[in-house]
């Protein structure tokens, strides 16, 4: 399995326009850029979280099968 290396920063954004300087290593390599806001905390409350797991841990949970399962929906994409 090919590990990439991951470059990550936190900015806070007050205009429409970013300037995104690209390592020198990696010009000509296919890149993908993600903009993610992380000060939304409309989406973090306690009900929202139990709602999403309610019913994952039920009596029939194999957590070795979920493990594989999840693990092999990730090779495929």
């Amino acid at each position: 399995m090919k590990t990439n290396k991951v470059y990550s920063e936190i900015i806070n954004l007050s205009e429409e326009t970013i300037l995104v300087k690209i390592p020198k290593h990696l010009i000509n390599k296919k890149l993908e850029l993600i903009i993610n806001q992380i000060d939304d905390d409309s989406n973090l409350g306690k009900s929202n979280i139990v709602k999403e797991t309610a019913g994952l841990l039920k009596d029939n949970f194999d957590p070795v099968k979920w493990q594989k399962e999840l693990r092999d929906d990730w090779e495929r994409n």
